[in-house]
């Protein structure tokens, strides 16, 4: 009577037969496995492969075997190399590099002469308004005391904002505002 595999998965066939174990040499041992015989070979000599009936191998508890060595493998943590701080290092210097080519990030002297030219024209500028709005002497002067006091208030924001960008602290973070 053929057995189906209905017939196995209900029940109604007996599996609990003992098969005889499927011998394999180490060549068919590395080929049915994917492994390389140097490495049947070498973990043969770990005791992970065992050899049954002279150089013989039992396929299902190798094939077991195996698929528990490679777990416990996986389980334990490799300690790091030296290599490894160098490859990060490297891999941090590559992406610097990166970001600097597509403007994402730019030298620190860049961005602080960059703060300082605007600023610089942004005060000029301030400095400028009172010729710019009358020709009267008394009211230029009474403009000048004006803005010569938001020009100072200015340069002291604009210099507490350079530092801060300077020494790494949060933008927006390095002034307090006035209430006024």
């Amino acid at each position: 009577m053929a057995e189906t595999e209905d017939d196995l998965l209900d029940g109604s066939v007996d599996t609990s037969k003992e098969y005889p174990p499927i011998l394999v040499s180490q060549r068919e041992l590395s080929a049915r496995m994917g492994l390389t015989t140097r490495w049947i070979y070498d973990l043969t000599g770990e005791g992970v492969f065992e050899q049954v009936a002279g150089k013989k191998y039992d396929l299902d508890k190798s094939q077991a075997a195996y698929r528990i060595y490679k777990i416990e493998k996986e389980g334990v943590k490799r300690a790091p190399s030296a290599s490894d701080g160098l490859t990060q290092r490297r891999e941090e210097l590559l992406k610097q590099r990166l970001d600097r080519e597509s403007r994402e990030l730019i030298p620190m002297a860049e961005a602080l002469a960059t703060l300082d030219i605007i600023t610089g024209h942004f005060l000029e500028v301030i400095s400028g308004l009172p010729a710019r709005v009358t020709r009267n002497i008394g009211e230029r002067k009474r403009i000048e005391t004006i803005t010569d006091a938001v020009r100072s208030k200015l340069a002291s924001v604009f210099g507490a904002e350079r530092e801060a960008l300077r020494t790494g602290v949060p933008v927006g973070e390095a002034f307090d505002e006035d209430d006024a």
